[in-house]
């Protein structure tokens, strides 16, 4: 880079679009107008062969900027280096000082895995490599080969949604999170369960990505999360690998809401609020068993009538919800170790869906039961009949085809294959 740099109107690039070239233009664009004015807007002009003549840095003089040829500062061909150890794009990064910025750090390393060490996509899967960047970059450099500009429009796009995305992650939700924080619109507490506790936090943000910050932050780590939209929509988000039982939250929080609408007892049916889904009475609110979210008309409530909670209130009904729903699965445990007589079990019968599958193994390896003979209310569960009951919370919707049916005096139990 010149002391007299001159304003950049043209940029010089090898005709044949790689991903490391196609990163470091795409970086130079975005970033590099401080140190190169007029990049951000220059011209590409593509060449099969260098043109010759000039330097690079007479090129520069006259406000073109060559990028990977001719021998200039971002040329990694160049010949004073004895081997190539830096892509084109870390290049780039250093001379505009943002070599260090974690929002570019998966990119970086991806164009130079691409480049240096010629792996691209590491996965040997057949469909992941064919619809890979790399790959999908090199079909398009065989249908256009007189077209590279057409080739970086394509592309440039793909590359700006993940820079919006981890700046995001790395600086825009951070930022917010310590400013939410300081505001006091951020509550942390604990919640004892089941030996243990659980991380939550309640907080007041209009970042559609700030969930997802906020349980895989490795400071925060939050296993539920609260979170208010400036409309006044409240979601309740949990870390799904927990399978927690949300029935007794959602019923806590349909209670509050009645409350705060000043609801009598008759006008609402109490037998449902703990119904999965979304019920007639509280349509505002939908139990998701598959997400294991409350939600309040989720990232996009348009359309949703908002909540007439406080974060408050929903934080207490998380507390006392969850461990309602625990206390309750514990009884049906227990009554499954001590069953009674025929005649009640009977008169208490519960009507099951199952999944029929035929690799149960494989079922149990992946979703292994937290209690012997855990059973879900509510068609959740999975099982093979010659196996026992073997549950697996599962909450999601099949496509499916009843087989045949299992009655006992304790179960009615369809089966059904997917």
């Amino acid at each position: 880079m010149s002391n007299e740099q001159k304003t950049i109107q043209t940029i010089f690039v090898p005709k044949r679009l790689q991903i490391d070239t196609v990163v470091a233009l795409v970086l130079l664009r975005k970033y590099g107008e401080k140190y190169y004015p007029g990049v951000s807007t220059a011209v590409l002009t593509f060449f099969r062969q260098p043109p010759e003549g000039k330097t690079a840095e007479q090129l520069e003089q006259e406000g073109i900027l060559p990028v990977d040829m001719l021998g200039g500062v971002f040329d990694h061909h160049r010949e004073t280096r004895s081997q190539e150890t830096e892509s084109v794009s870390q290049l780039v990064a250093k001379e505009l000082k943002i070599q260090d910025d974690p929002a570019l750090k998966k990119l970086l390393r991806f164009a130079y895995r691409d480049d240096i060490e010629g792996k691209g996509v590491l996965s040997k899967d057949a469909i992941d490599r064919s619809f890979g960047l790399p790959g999908l970059l090199n079909n398009l450099v065989r249908q256009y080969p007189e077209d590279p500009q057409r080739v970086f429009d394509i592309v440039e796009p793909v590359i700006l949604g993940h820079l919006a995305e981890e700046t995001m992650r790395h600086h825009v939700l951070p930022d917010d999170y310590r400013k939410k924080f300081d505001e006091g619109k951020v509550d942390a507490f604990l919640i004892p369960f089941r030996g243990k506790e659980l991380r939550a936090l309640t907080i007041d943000s209009d970042r559609k990505g700030m969930v997802g910050f906020l349980k895989a932050h490795p400071n925060i780590k939050a296993d539920i999360v609260a979170q208010r939209f400036a409309s006044g929509h409240i979601n309740v988000v949990t870390n799904q690998q927990l399978t927690l039982d949300l029935a007794g939250v959602a019923e806590r929080i349909r209670l509050a809401e009645a409350k705060a609408r000043n609801m009598h007892e008759s006008e609402f049916d109490a037998s449902k609020l703990r119904d999965r889904a979304r019920t007639d009475d509280f349509p505002m609110w939908y139990l998701d068993d598959t997400s294991r979210t409350v939600q309040n008309g989720g990232i996009d409530p348009e359309g949703t009538e908002p909540t007439k909670l406080s974060l408050e209130d929903v934080k207490l009904a998380i507390v006392e919800g969850l461990n309602d729903s625990d206390s309750q699965k514990k009884e049906r445990v227990s009554s499954d170790k001590h069953p009674r007589s025929s005649k009640n079990r009977n008169s208490e019968r519960v009507v099951y869906t199952a999944l029929f599958v035929d690799d149960v193994a494989a079922l149990k390896a992946a979703f292994p039961p937290v209690h012997p003979n855990e059973q879900y209310h509510h068609s959740t569960i999975q099982y093979k009949p010659d196996d026992g009951i073997n549950g697996i919370s599962v909450g999601a919707k099949h496509s499916i085809r009843v087989k045949g049916r299992v009655t006992t005096d304790a179960i009615d139990a369809l089966l059904v294959e997917n």
